[in-house]
């Protein structure tokens, strides 16, 4: 016969107590612990679903989902109704939980992927859904085919209920735009992961040529008289007048009176040429400028009623100026949009009437300031990768001719001649702006050459002595850089060699 105490029929009601807890705690099921199935359904579609034992009782997550209607004690018919996901939960005959359907219902993706196949046969593109958005990913060929394959997509998604922002998904290459509201809800529902294959980074070579011939005549003759007893009666003195090409000069003495005369007849021909090779390279679709060149400030006042008016300095730039936006289109197409300018200081137009720094004044001061001679060209164009054309070019021919005379006198023949100024000049100009872009890839930095590589500083004897700018030397060899291992194709960037030992 066995004795208890207080204590121990104490610890023995907790044991037993704690081991009715463990047991009651291993019978407790929830539905996730059940059978699950995942069933997708595309929006406004409807799906039959057999089921393996009758249904005694369902129980839906959200109708405004999916709708789930028992045919039959084994047959379901699930209908998609907006972009989202929901579950239901099934229970047998013998009233125990026999199945948890999860439905997610989304975009018509078979019929997108059926058109997309159908119109680009030759185009991997892989179509997914993540939620309420539709994820395209794969390389496309060219940037024709993924804008079109936007534009398809965002027909499946406009007419669909529940259709999100998704953000947007980048691209390279560009990605399609679209305007409208609807569009641009469809477009926030498509996440954009394709890419365009081949380079993306697009050097730009620009020439620029151009000559400037001027050729002027002028036929003047100056006569006065005046007073003087500097020389003698009857003396008589030319000269040729320093620094200028048929221009004499004379004086005749008769008595007191002194005639003076100076006559210029002479024939100027000028010769300018400018020649502009500028590069640049960026990725696709993006913007990239370039200037050779520099600034020169100019005053600008503003005239007003009081003593003082404000005034600011601004700088203009000038220079040899590049700009581009490049689109890769494919892997032999290249869309460009080139602002090309090239402009240097003049002198034509450097007198202007301005007021003394700021101050109004009754008589205006005259001030130097110097003007742009500019040539420019704004185009959008399409080329194939190496591929030149001219985006602008001008031949102008400008002709001049002034003649001052005495009447009556200039009437005379033969003599009359010497009583007419003429002056006479004849300005052609002809201009040409050529690009050729080329895809272009990094190469290794022991392929690059620099033009300072075969500079070498010339030491005393060179400098003193034989008078060079730069050491003896020979000339290193520029090697051409493989195509494999980048660059581009054909020459790249810009080598001054003039084949001479140094």
């Amino acid at each position: 016969m066995f004795n208890f105490n207080s204590s121990m029929l104490h610890k023995t009601v907790v044991l037993l107590l704690f081991g009715y807890s463990l047991h009651a705690g291993a019978v407790i099921t929830t539905s996730a612990d059940n059978k699950q199935l995942t069933y997708r359904v595309p929006v406004n579609k409807s799906l039959l679903i057999t089921l393996d034992q009758n249904v005694s009782k369902l129980t839906k997550g959200k109708d405004s989902i999916a709708d789930m209607t028992l045919l039959s004690s084994r047959q379901l018919l699930l209908r998609g109704n907006e972009i989202g996901s929901t579950n239901a939960t099934i229970w047998d005959d013998a009233n125990k939980v026999n199945l948890v359907m999860n439905i997610e219902v989304t975009h018509n993706l078979d019929g997108l992927k059926q058109k997309l196949y159908e119109l680009m046969p030759n185009e991997p593109i892989q179509v997914r859904a993540a939620e309420k958005c539709i994820i395209l990913s794969g390389e496309i060929s060219n940037l024709v085919n993924l804008d079109f394959a936007m534009k398809v997509a965002q027909g499946f998604v406009s007419g669909s209920a529940g259709s999100g922002n998704c953000g947007s998904g980048g691209a390279t290459g560009g990605t399609s735009g679209s305007s409208g509201g609807s569009s641009n809800a469809a477009s926030n529902s498509i996440v954009n992961m394709m890419h365009v294959g081949g380079e993306q980074q697009v050097m730009l070579e620009v020439k620029i040529a151009e000559v400037n011939r001027v050729l002027a005549r002028k036929l003047t003759l100056k006569s006065g008289a005046s007073n003087s007893t500097q020389k003698s009666d009857g003396s008589f003195l030319w000269t040729v007048a320093a620094g200028a090409a048929g221009a004499f000069s004379g004086d005749y003495m008769a008595g007191e009176a002194l005639f003076s005369w100076t006559l210029d007849f002479s024939r100027n021909t000028s010769l300018a040429t400018i020649l502009a090779e500028p590069n640049l390279t960026t990725l696709s679709g993006k913007k990239a400028s370039f200037l050779s060149g520099g600034e020169f400030p100019y005053t600008a006042c503003t005239p007003g009623t009081n003593v003082i008016s404000p005034c600011t300095v601004s700088f203009k730039q000038f220079g040899v100026g590049l700009e581009f936006t490049p689109i890769v289109l494919d892997s032999n197409r290249i869309n460009l949009t080139t602002h090309v300018a090239v402009s240097a200081l003049s002198n034509k137009a450097n007198q202007i009437l301005a007021s003394d720094s700021g101050i109004l004044q009754a008589t205006p001061i005259l001030q130097s300031t110097p003007s742009l001679d500019t040539r420019e060209a704004v185009t959008t164009l399409e080329l194939a990768d190496g591929q030149t054309m001219s985006i602008a070019g001008l031949i102008s021919e400008n002709q001049s001719n002034k003649q001052d005379q005495t009447p009556g006198l200039a009437d005379i023949p033969v003599l009359g001649s010497l009583f007419r100024n003429r002056e006479a000049s004849n300005d052609k100009k002809e201009l040409v702006i050529l690009i050729t872009p080329h895809l272009a890839r990094p190469i290794p930095p022991s392929q690059i050459k620099l033009p300072t590589d075969s500079y070498v500083a010339p030491n005393d004897i060179d400098f003193y002595l034989l008078g060079r700018m730069e050491a003896r030397k020979t000339q290193t060899q520029i090697t051409a850089v493989d195509p494999g291992t980048g660059g581009t194709t054909g020459q790249f960037g810009h080598q001054i060699n003039d084949g001479a030992v140094k």
